[in-house]
């Protein structure tokens, strides 16, 4: 004989679960609310900088990492090719070992598609232009400016993987070619974006307005001495692009030694953008 559930006992039992569930859901809630708030500055002072590769000597030229893929990085050293970690920077292993050419000056990442990486040569030793991966690295084929012997910069478009402005640094022969290119076609053929007059001037550096980061910045330097050295005196200028034309824009300079980074204030965005 089967025995029956008193309908006193199954409505308990639905008002126990009922509670349970919503005291489970305000604990939830409440946690969420906390993780939302700002963090105060004062709660990374006990952080330190530690060590995580790659396991060799001398500099690291180029460093990359994935939004939202907190233990992928790439590295690119002068004279020691690309390396790749997935594991926050414990291990390393070397991903540019089949393309033969060991100097690397850039590094960019497709902000649109984290599986196309941009790779651009030449910084203590000779390059080979520009070299592409459409499968996170695990390939790797020629993505043009071969004549490019040291490209210093590269910048992918936020939402069109095929756009992309290199900058070309350029060596001490004065000849050879040098300054900022763009491709549409990822990488098949690359236009020069500044007027001849300005074709001795290596760039030294390119970077995005953090507002709007279709808008561009372009640091140039007079022809260098031996490769690598990039604080020769001379006329050190930062470049912009207007809006809607075709040119880059001189934003002023000086004539210094050892131009390096110079932040940009928001009002200073004039620059402008890949398209």
């Amino acid at each position: 004989m089967i025995s029956s559930v008193p309908a006193t006992s199954s409505w308990s039992f639905s008002i126990g679960n009922l509670i349970r569930s919503l005291f489970l859901g305000g604990f939830l809630l409440s946690a969420m609310a906390c993780v939302a708030q700002d963090i105060k500055p004062d709660a990374y002072s006990g952080l330190r900088w530690r060590f995580l590769g790659t396991p060799r000597a001398g500099r690291v030229t180029a460093v990359v990492g994935i939004p939202g893929q907190p233990n992928l990085y790439y590295a690119g050293t002068p004279n020691g090719g690309v390396w790749k970690s997935d594991d926050a920077g414990r291990t390393w292993k070397p991903i540019f070992d089949a393309v033969h050419v060991a100097s690397i000056g850039a590094i960019a990442v497709a902000p649109s598609n984290a599986n196309i990486i941009y790779v651009a040569t030449g910084e203590q030793g000779k390059g080979r232009g520009v070299f592409k991966s459409t499968d996170a690295g695990a390939t790797w084929s020629s993505a043009g400016m071969v004549e490019e012997h040291f490209i210093s910069s590269i910048i992918v478009d936020p939402t069109n993987p095929d756009v992309v402005i290199a900058g070309a640094f350029g060596s001490a022969v004065p000849s050879e070619p040098r300054g900022l290119f763009k491709t549409t076609d990822g990488g098949k053929s690359w236009t020069k974006t500044l007027t001849d007059a300005d074709s001795a001037t290596g760039v030294a550096d390119i970077s995005a307005a953090s507002e709007n980061p279709r808008i561009l910045y372009a640091a140039l330097n007079p022809p260098p001495g031996e490769p690598g050295e990039r604080d020769l005196a001379g006329e050190s200028r930062i470049y912009g692009r207007i809006a809607c034309k075709g040119s880059w824009t001189d934003r002023g300079g000086c004539n210094c030694r050892n131009i390096g980074t110079r932040r940009v204030r928001d009002h200073e965005s004039r620059a402008v953008p890949f398209k």
